[in-house]
């Protein structure tokens, strides 16, 4: 039973009706949706695992914030990270595999009054302050996460690479923008309809069959189709070429 509802998951198109449809179908007990996603989460099946905890949220179901310490490498894009870890439930948060899973860990710990920071996660912020000044993109959510940690070995490690930690203002923006449309729910990271269909890898026929320049000239000169155009051409008139 639960290996065909990883496989239900890992089919299920990311669309909000397509979502809320897994969530009808998903264990009715907590302890079996929570074991479904660990176990998505030990498969390392990323679209099973984000199908799973988004049609949970959804659902207003309860998603273990532990299974972002493992998971958070599955999220398609940081948008996804960031919605689902602003609606987790559980008192344990381990640090992150990236610098934004750190940052969303951080965030998460703050907002719910009964979790303090862990220390592995300032352990993990500190060795990715380490590696700051080479991916800016790294750089800048462990930026923020020291702000928002304010806690002194960290920033004393940025500033010693004459990195100082960002304003309120620049903090606060930065954290407006990545969790922003995401603090009431979850959903709206979720498309409601699919995106237009691109075709790729077909071969385009030609309506009718291509004219080489020495063929004869369909204009019915009975001359090859290069000498009609060059006479065309010099006699002031436009002749295309099909």
């Amino acid at each position: 039973m639960q290996q065909e509802l990883l496989k239900r998951a890992r089919e299920c198109r990311f669309l909000r009706g397509a979502l809320l449809d897994l969530a009808a179908v998903l264990p009715p007990n907590d302890n079996e949706l929570d074991w479904l996603i660990g176990q998505a989460v030990e498969e390392r099946d990323n679209d099973a695992f984000v199908r799973l905890v988004f049609a949970a949220l959804g659902a207003g179901r309860r998603v273990d914030a532990r299974h972002l310490e493992g998971g958070a490498s599955l999220f398609d894009d940081p948008q996804q990270l960031a919605a689902a870890a602003m609606h987790v439930s559980g008192d344990e948060v381990g640090a992150e595999r990236n610098a934004t899973a750190l940052l969303l860990a951080g965030l998460w710990c703050k907002e719910n009054a009964n979790a303090a920071f862990p220390p592995e996660l300032i352990v993990q912020a500190r060795i990715h302050a380490r590696r700051a000044g080479y991916n800016l993109l790294a750089d800048i959510p462990i930026f923020v996460l020291c702000h928002l940690l304010q806690d002194e070995g960290l920033t004393e490690l940025l500033r010693s690479k004459a990195i100082p930690p960002p304003s309120d203002a620049a903090a606060a923006e930065f954290i407006s923008l990545l969790v922003g449309p995401f603090r009431q729910s979850a959903l709206p990271v979720i498309p409601e309809r699919p995106g237009p269909v691109v075709h790729s890898g077909y071969t385009m026929r030609r309506a009718v069959a291509r004219i080489g320049r020495n063929d004869q000239c369909p204009c019915g000169s009975g001359k090859s189709t290069k000498s009609a155009a060059l006479k065309k051409t010099r006699n002031g008139f436009s002749h295309h070429l099909p």
